[in-house]
């Protein structure tokens, strides 16, 4: 037989060309992070435009203009003979003058716009999903493990509802069987309490931590919407706890 040194497990390492041995056995655990990544995009357009229009408008102006002004008045005296000598016909021409106005256009500024840029800051909360990977020893058979396994302190063993019910109906008829209550009433609260501590989401972390997770998702089952969570935290608690003893 190969000793210890010698044993590959896995996958080929194309590295190696071989598989890793039992002293090259590694697992890096990893989490994702979250970092704002900032970046500018066009968030709209503003055009400004200049419109002409017309409207109409009334000017006053005074203006002047000429009349002829004719006065007769009566005058009996001799005439001499210089005024009979031209007596012939005589047409006397009187220019009349008037004043005529026309508008003519003149532009004037009014106003001035500066149009410009600047920067506004506001605060907004993004919200993303990421991951990380914890460390899960599931033991089978004889196998023994040691070392530092989690947060217990000890390798856990995934069993299903049905293996470990009869040590949790034990414990709840020693604690609360006097009181008067059914254990199948009970029993979900405990199973949902068992299943939810063996989720790789919850796994290693307090009750009080994630109990807000735990109440959202109770009311998201069937046995939740009969049951409201202020009624079965106390049982969904305790199996949680059972399991860290």
């Amino acid at each position: 037989k190969a000793d210890r040194s010698q044993r590959q497990y896995g996958h080929v390492d194309q590295t190696k060309g071989r598989a890793k041995t039992a002293d090259e056995m590694h697992v890096q655990l990893r989490e994702e992070t979250l970092t704002p990544v900032k970046q500018s995009v066009q968030a709209g357009e503003v055009q400004v435009q200049k419109v002409v229009h017309e409207k109409q408008q009334e000017v006053p102006v005074s203006l002047r203009h000429e009349e002829v002004v004719i006065e007769r008045h009566a005058v009996d005296r001799p005439a001499n003979a210089n005024d009979m000598d031209d007596m012939t016909d005589q047409v006397i021409s009187v220019p009349v003058y008037e004043e005529r106005a026309e508008l003519q256009k003149q532009s004037r500024v009014t106003e001035e716009v500066t149009i410009g840029k600047r920067a506004q800051e506001e605060q907004q909360t993004l919200t993303g999903t990421t991951h990380h990977e914890h460390l899960e020893v599931n033991q089978t058979g004889d196998a023994r493990v040691q070392g530092d396994t989690g947060s217990t302190g000890k390798a856990r063993t995934t069993q299903s509802w049905s293996e470990v019910m009869p040590t949790y109906r034990s414990h709840w008829q020693q604690s609360h069987g006097t009181s008067g209550g059914k254990w199948e009433d009970a029993e979900p609260a405990y199973r949902y309490g068992y299943e939810m501590r063996n989720d790789p989401r919850y796994q290693g972390r307090r009750f009080e931590d994630v109990e807000p997770n735990l109440k959202q998702g109770w009311g998201q089952t069937q046995s939740g919407a009969k049951t409201t969570w202020d009624k079965v935290s106390a049982n969904v608690r305790d199996a949680w706890n059972e399991m860290t003893h």
